[in-house]
This record gives structure tokens, C-alpha cells and sequence, in this order.
């Protein structure tokens, strides 16, 4: 049992089950430095073990989106309606509060990803800082670009495919 498993079990709402797993693998004693949180923590959000880079995500901005560790608050008023990122307040403006990323780079440091942002209204693509808590989602790591395969795998898993088809 990992506390991966655990963290699944928290995140999808089965506390009961998650707390029963760890009593387990303490062998029902669990280290004196060891807290169990209330029934309400929100388990949802990301930690920095769940982020890996070149995967996507769904990300939801706000005003805040762009203040993450890496960078100094300047700005003291927290009504503030710019991001710092002129594709972000665009999106702010048109009231759109989430979007997908592609995820280049994790700092642990400051608990952020490095985004890549594509605006296919404009044809623009943007890269910024944001906080790990602003994704929402995480997908699962894709297979190798074709390119890494040889031809004869290639041939294979087309071979295969429309024997799937048929």
C-alpha cells in the first residue's frame, strides 16, 4: 500500500477507506507526529507529486493566476482585475475561467508549472508561471511520439488496429 493509494482514496471522497488503509500499514499504530484531517478537507487539489511535466491540464484562472512564488507582489490591491499575462486578462475579459495547458516544467520550490497556452483565436501560444493549486485537472502521460518507434512497431500496431476494425 502506497501513500499514492491513500491519496486516491481522500480524493474521491472515501475518508472511511483511506483511514482504514493507513491504520493498516501502521499496523494500527500510527506515529505520534501523525494527524488524521477533519472530514472537510478539500482533497481535490493538486500536490506537486501529481504533476509531471509534458502532460496536459485543465487550469482555472483568475486575477490571481499569475502571482505564484516565483514572482513579487507588486501589486497591493487584491481587487485587482490584470493578471500580469495579457492573454490571461483576455480570457478574464471574455469570461472564460478555465483553460487547458500543456505543463513544460515543475518547480517544487514554488509549488508551480510552467504552462504552455494555445489561443486558437488569435494563432498565439503563451508560456507563464502558474500556482499548482489552479489545475484542476490532470491527464494521464501520453505514449511516445511516433517518432520513437521503430517502423516495424509501427507496421504492427496498424496491422493490429484494422484487425480491431474488421
Amino acid at each position: 500500500m502506497y501513500f499514492g493509494q491513500l491519496r486516491n482514496h481522500l480524493s474521491t471522497g472515501f475518508i472511511e477507506l483511506a483511514h482504514d488503509d493507513a491504520m493498516m500499514m501502521f499496523n494500527r499504530n500510527p506515529p505520534a507526529n501523525c494527524f488524521i484531517p477533519d472530514a472537510e478537507f478539500d482533497w481535490s487539489h493538486k500536490i506537486i507529486d501529481e504533476v509531471l511535466s509534458d502532460t496536459w491540464a485543465i487550469a482555472k484562472i483568475s486575477p490571481q493566476s499569475s502571482k505564484s512564488a516565483k514572482q513579487t507582489k507588486t501589486q497591493s490591491s487584491a481587487n485587482s482585475v490584470k493578471s500580469n499575462i495579457p492573454i490571461l486578462d483576455r480570457l478574464l475579459h471574455l469570461e472564460i475561467d478555465e483553460i487547458l495547458v500543456h505543463i513544460k516544467a515543475v518547480d517544487g520550490k514554488s509549488n508551480s508549472v510552467y504552462a504552455q497556452y494555445f489561443d486558437s483565436d488569435c494563432m498565439t501560444t503563451s508560456f507563464f508561471w502558474l500556482p499548482i493549486s489552479n489545475l484542476v485537472d490532470l491527464s494521464k502521460p501520453l505514449p511516445p511520439r511516433s517518432i520513437g518507434f521503430s517502423n516495424r512497431k509501427l507496421a504492427v500496431d496498424f496491422e493490429n488496429s484494422i484487425q480491431r476494425i474488421s
